[in-house]
C-alpha cells in the first residue's frame, strides 16, 4: 500500500505520521527542498516521531493507492494542476480542506476518483517543530460523484482516527465548514484558542446564532438522514438556539486548546481561507433567498476591526 501527501502543513503531518507508523509506505510532496520532512506528533501525553521521504517530484511515475491532497483551499486548484501526473497514477484522491464546492473544481480526468474529507478532529503546528493532535475526533469521506464506488480502505485510515464513509459528504463538508464559520472570528479577534475567543456566554450565543441558520439552510438543501454531528445528534431534531448553544458548547469543551490554522495565517500576513469560509456559505443563502444574517454580521464586524484579511 502506498500512500501520497500533497502538503506538509499539521494535517498532512498528522495523515502521514500516522499512516507511516501504522506501516504503510508514505511519501510526501512538499514544497520543501528537504530529502526528508520530519513529523514530531504529541497526542494523549505521548510524543511519536517520524522521518518521511519528501519526493519533490511532481512528476513521480509512482503508482498510488491514496493520494491526500492537503494544502490550503486557495492553493487547491493549482495543486490540482501542478501534481496532475501524481493524481493520474492514484487509484483514490482525498482532499481535506473544509470546503462545500469541491465539484466546482477542475479535476481534469480524475474527478471520479475523488472523495473529499470532512476532519472532525483538531491539529495544529507543523511538521519539523511540534504538532499537537486530538485523537478523539473523526472523519467523514465520500465519492464527489454518487455513481462512484465505496471507497474500500477505511481501515487503513483508521490508522488515523475513527472513520465513517457517508453517501452524503456534500452536506457533511457544509457541517464542518459551518463549525468553523461559527467560531472562527471569535479566534481570529483574539488571536487565541476556541475557549479563550469564545469565553463569554453572550460569544457561545452569537456562535451558536451562526451555526443554527446555517443548519436551517442547510436542511433546505440536502437530505438529512445521513449526516454526523459533533455530538452524533439527529440534525433533524436540532430546531432551537439551545440545541445550538449546546452543540458550540460541546465543541469548545472537546478542543479548548486548538488555535484554527488561519489566526496563525493572520499573525504572519498571509493569505486567509476565510472568503471560502463565509462567502461559499452566504452565497449558498442568497441562491436559496436566505439571508445568513448572523454570520454576514460577523464578516462584517471582522472586516471592521482587522480590514484587509476577508
Amino acid at each position: 500500500m502506498r500512500i501520497a501527501i500533497i502538503g506538509s502543513g499539521a494535517i498532512g503531518g498528522v495523515f502521514a505520521s500516522k499512516l507511516q507508523s501504522a506501516g504503510y509506505t508514505v511519501d510526501f510532496f512538499s514544497k520543501r527542498n528537504d530529502a526528508f520532512i520530519e513529523c514530531i506528533i504529541h497526542c494523549n501525553g505521548q510524543i511519536s516521531y517520524e522521518k518521511i521521504i519528501n519526493s519533490r517530484q511532481k512528476e513521480s511515475t509512482e503508482k498510488y493507492d491514496i493520494t491526500i491532497i492537503a494544502v490550503k483551499i486557495y492553493d487547491l486548484q493549482k495543486t490540482i494542476l501542478e501534481y496532475n501526473r501524481i493524481l493520474d497514477n492514484s487509484s483514490f484522491i482525498l482532499p481535506i480542506q473544509s470546503y462545500i464546492n469541491f465539484d466546482k473544481m477542475d479535476w481534469l480526468s480524475n474527478a471520479d476518483k475523488v472523495y473529499p474529507v470532512a476532519i472532525m478532529f483538531g491539529a495544529f503546528g507543523k511538521p519539523a517543530s511540534l504538532i499537537t493532535y486530538f485523537s478523539d475526533g473523526f472523519i467523514c469521506l465520500g465519492s464527489l460523484k454518487k455513481s462512484n464506488k465505496v471507497f474500500p480502505h477505511k481501515k487503513i485510515l483508521e490508522s488515523v482516527c475513527q472513520v465513517f464513509i457517508t453517501d452524503n459528504i456534500h452536506f457533511q463538508m457544509f457541517i464542518k465548514v459551518l463549525v468553523n464559520a461559527s467560531i472562527v472570528s471569535f479566534c481570529i479577534e483574539s488571536l487565541s484558542s476556541f475557549s479563550q475567543a469564545i469565553n463569554t456566554q453572550d460569544k457561545i450565543n452569537q456562535a451558536a446564532t451562526i451555526f443554527l441558520e446555517g443548519i436551517m439552510l442547510a436542511k433546505q438543501i440536502y437530505p438529512i438522514d445521513s449526516v454526523i454531528l459533533p455530538n452524533n445528534r439527529q440534525i433533524k431534531n436540532l430546531n432551537t438556539i439551545e440545541n445550538s448553544v449546546e452543540i458550540i458548547n460541546r465543541v469548545i469543551k472537546k478542543y479548548p486548546d486548538v488555535i484554527p490554522s488561519i489566526v496563525f495565517d493572520v499573525i504572519r500576513q498571509k493569505q486567509t481561507e476565510l472568503k471560502y469560509i463565509y462567502d461559499d456559505i452566504i452565497g449558498l443563502g442568497n441562491s436559496k433567498s436566505f439571508n445568513m444574517k448572523a454570520l454576514q454580521k460577523a464578516k462584517n464586524e471582522l472586516l471592521k476591526n482587522k480590514p484587509g484579511i476577508v
